[in-house]
């Protein structure tokens, strides 16, 4: 004999209602690909920075927060300010991007899961780049070309000249080789305009690319120039070189360079650390603490249905009923205090 026949189907509603709240940030989440850390912050001076994520902006106060760690997601943009620089570590290498001041810089969204690519619309950015087995692409795109390379110290500029009357666009080789791709079409001297000149173009080390409009318009031309690196901006990031160090990671396409190979009496006197390792990032925490309480909420809303929704589990035996909610509680007591534990551990 059941009492008061409607309570279980209320009862039943709350627990989907409570099982699809619990569930919408993780789908959320996955859908716009937060959850994939593109890189974290090692290094921050100056005044302030803002960081536009998903249409809302959130501006960080260098002299009261705390942004060393400060993760970024594709799809970000990093405007700083007067007198800021900051340096991000890729997720998964030991790449470094040092944004400059008064720069306009984008995490784009890869085209290809083992691609990193950025834009510059304004400012300066400078990349080094540690040579990846795996690793298709890594570059670095403006509005008139694009730079690429698997391993060099490279820069790009994209700066408005008071002599030239215009914006410059510029791409820089301090170590290695650069592969640049204009995307305009581009000529030696104003009016002539070389077809040729749109492929790519390698620069090596201490020499530089440089792209200016001359004419605009509805068919704007531009003006190219391969030359020496120039002293300005040797000055420049003499003065605002890397500061932090990358922290050490090990990942599976990584090629170890000489020095980076351990010889064989190092290895020998190397003795691993006892017990099983394991080294997890914040944002991987994070998205475990997640699933897990994803988990926790299917486990719960199971034992609900168990315990009160009538009308789905029909004529079951009661006391079977019973060791089910209990067992689908338990299960979800753990998977939710598992959660917590991982959420909290991603802190620190």
């Amino acid at each position: 004999m059941h009492v008061a026949g409607r309570t279980p189907n209320i009862r039943f509603l709350i627990a989907a209602l409570l099982l699809c709240s619990a569930l919408i940030p993780l789908w959320s989440q996955a859908a716009t690909g937060a959850g994939v850390s593109a890189g974290s912050l090692i290094y921050a001076a100056g005044t302030s920075f803002e960081v536009v994520r998903d249409g809302k902006s959130v501006e960080y106060d260098l002299a009261a927060d705390t942004v060393e760690g400060l993760e970024f997601y594709p799809g970000d943009y990093i405007n700083t300010y007067k007198g800021t620089f900051l340096e991000i570590q890729v997720a998964g290498s030991r790449n470094v991007l040092k944004i400059a001041e008064n720069t306009s810089f984008k995490i784009d969204e890869a085209s290809e899961p083992d691609s990193s690519r950025y834009k510059v619309s304004y400012g300066r950015v400078r990349a080094r780049v540690k040579k990846l087995a795996g690793l298709s692409q890594f570059a670095i795109t403006g509005p008139s070309m694009v730079a690429g390379v698997r391993g060099t110290d490279f820069g790009y500029d994209i700066l408005y000249s008071s002599e030239k009357g215009s914006t410059v666009a510029s791409v820089y080789c301090f170590e290695g080789q650069v592969n640049v791709e204009p995307t305009v079409k581009i000529g030696i001297e104003e009016g002539q305009a070389d077809p040729s000149r749109s492929e790519s173009i390698e620069i090596a080390a201490n020499e530089m690319i440089s792209i200016s409009e001359i004419t605009a318009g509805t068919e704007p031309r531009y003006a190219f120039q391969k030359d020496v690196l120039s002293s300005d901006i040797q000055t420049f990031w003499r003065q605002n070189d890397f500061q932090a160090t990358p922290i050490e990671v090990s990942p599976a396409g990584e090629i170890p360079t000489e020095s980076d190979t351990p010889t064989e009496t190092e290895e020998k006197g190397r003795e691993p650390p006892p017990g099983a390792q394991f080294n997890f990032t914040q944002s991987q925490l994070r998205g475990g603490a997640l699933l897990a309480a994803g988990i926790g909420a299917v486990f719960g809303a199971a034992a609900l249905t168990f315990a009160y929704a009538d009308p789905l589990v029909g004529d079951m035996n009661r006391d079977m009923r019973d060791d089910l909610a209990l067992s689908m509680s338990i299960s979800s007591g753990l998977f939710f205090s598992t959660s917590i534990l991982t959420f909290i551990a991603s802190l620190f």
